[in-house]
């Protein structure tokens, strides 16, 4: 899987701050060790059935149910202006894509708490 972070500014969509790409089999058996993406997972981990080693079986649904996240938590690790913010995932299995998905929210003054 690869991922980054966008943020849209003048002239669209610009990188921010990370981009990578992570064997998913290697993080699960442990192999891959990454403070981000062990960050992004405890996230998730509650709210998906994507928590288990590979092989990943052929028509096997990966779901993501009822997700939460906490803006409060994730500003105090990441501290990022007002604005718009991207994600954009791409998913591959033997170097072949399967899937890409994108996600934006948008960031107020107005969401924060002092």
């Amino acid at each position: 899987m690869s991922f980054r972070f966008l943020k849209r500014e003048r002239g669209g969509w610009h990188p921010f701050l990370y981009a990578m790409t992570v064997d998913i089999c290697h993080f699960f058996d442990g192999t891959f060790k990454n403070p981000l993406t062990t960050i992004i997972y405890n996230y998730m981990k509650a709210y998906t059935n994507f928590n288990h080693s590979c092989p990943y079986l052929a028509n096997t649904d990966i779901r993501l149910i009822r997700f939460n996240l906490n803006e409060l938590d994730i500003l105090s690790r990441f501290p990022v202006d007002d604005g718009v913010y991207g994600l954009h995932t791409s998913w591959y299995i033997k170097n072949t894509l399967v899937c890409q998905m994108n996600s934006s929210a948008s960031l107020t003054k107005s969401y924060r708490r002092p």
